[in-house]
């Protein structure tokens, strides 16, 4: 039964990855617009998501501050490296035209739903009603961030269908940090504490390395208010998914 319950939930959780599925039919002016608005969405998304779940969970489950603080940094700083390694490898091939930042929101997306496959099998291992109320809050903040990811991925050059694609085949990690879990048992949540600082770097790079200077290169004084107000709505959305509440169970 906690299989079962587990491996639905967790399917559940990579099934968010198809909302942008949603505006594939959008014309190219209406998309194109939506896009804008949709990159600044992300970028809200991801520093909310750093700033108020994974950080404050990091600081939680971790008891030295330095420990905590040095695994973010880290964290920052190794999505850096491959960032360079990305680009580095894209001058020497014949198609460069998609951008690093477009692999690193897959990659760092791919992490955290890992760690949210991990602890969903943790909370059902716990009891089922744990699991439940743990899968429907993951559910909440997924789907607004994935709609940024599928956004993130078109900006960097992918076209519509292979974004919609690849944001699912990232949050299918989820799947598999839940079976991991399932056939190991409670030694892997304790691996998970130290993944959660290193995805919060890594949205903390994409977001102010990524996408801040992208969308602030193409504003202009007339949508810089429009863009600054997705940003402060994706910041909101995570703060009301996550504020004073801890998701994640330990």
């Amino acid at each position: 039964m906690i299989w079962i319950s587990t491996l639905i939930s967790t399917i559940l959780v990579s099934m968010m990855s198809f909302a942008g599925i949603f505006l594939l039919s959008a014309k190219k002016q209406t998309f194109n617009r939506l896009l804008s608005w949709l990159i600044c969405f992300a970028a809200g998304t991801l520093l909310g998501n750093s700033f108020f779940h994974l950080i404050p969970e990091t600081y939680h489950a971790i008891s030295s501050l330095t420990i905590a603080s040095g695994l973010i940094a880290g964290g920052f700083l190794f999505f850096l490296l491959i960032d360079q390694l990305l680009h580095n490898h894209a001058q020497h091939a014949e198609n460069n035209e998609v951008s690093a930042y477009g692999y690193l929101s897959l990659y760092s997306g791919a992490v955290h739903s890992f760690t949210d496959g991990v602890l969903i099998a943790v909370a059902f291992m716990t009891s089922f009603q744990a699991g439940v109320a743990l899968t429907f809050a993951i559910l909440l903040h997924e789907l607004p961030k994935k709609f940024g990811d599928f956004g993130i991925l078109i900006k960097a050059g992918f076209s519509r269908y292979k974004a919609l694609i690849y944001n699912f085949l990232s949050g299918c990690t989820a799947i598999l940090g839940a079976i991991m879990t399932l056939w190991i048992g409670n030694a892997v949540q304790n691996f998970s504490i130290y993944i959660i600082p290193i995805a919060a770097g890594g949205f903390l790079y994409i977001a102010t390395v990524g996408l801040l200077p992208e969308i602030f290169r193409s504003s202009t004084r007339r949508n810089f208010a429009v863009c600054l107000f997705f940003i402060c709505l994706g910041l909101l959305i995570m703060f009301f998914s996550f504020g004073n509440n801890h998701l994640h169970v330990h």
